[in-house]
């Protein structure tokens, strides 16, 4: 009988080694498991943080950009205002409100303008 006993017990003693090392891998693992999920939530926390500013200094170029756009299409419609009125101030005053060409007489200006540029005279 001692004899099944030490045979058993050589038997039993590479399984209970195993699962000895099973629960202290198991452990050991669960332990590494929970400091990887802490460091991605570190460096998740970490970009989301550098987005957010990414993103909010992009908004802040983007709403500096519109604000000069806005700027430069007053200046732009201003400028357009007053190139009209002046045309508009020296036809008045020269009297082209009261010519009349008509279709004749645009069709001759058009040719003899378009005959000296095709001969080369610019003058």
């Amino acid at each position: 009988m001692t004899k099944w006993m030490a045979t058993g017990f050589l038997a039993a003693a590479p399984i209970i080694a195993w699962v000895a090392h099973s629960n202290g891998y198991d452990s050991g693992r669960d332990d590494a498991k929970a400091e990887y999920n802490a460091a991605l939530i570190e460096q998740r926390e970490a970009h989301a943080k550098a987005l957010a500013e990414k993103q909010a200094e992009i908004l802040d170029v983007e709403r500096a950009w519109l604000e000069q756009d806005a700027e430069k299409e007053i200046v732009y419609r201003e400028r357009v205002r007053t190139v009209v009125e002046t045309v508009q101030d020296n036809a008045d005053r020269v009297g082209f409100g009261q010519c009349r060409v008509d279709d004749d007489s645009l069709q001759q200006l058009n040719s003899a303008l378009s005959g000296a540029t095709e001969a080369g005279d610019t003058r």
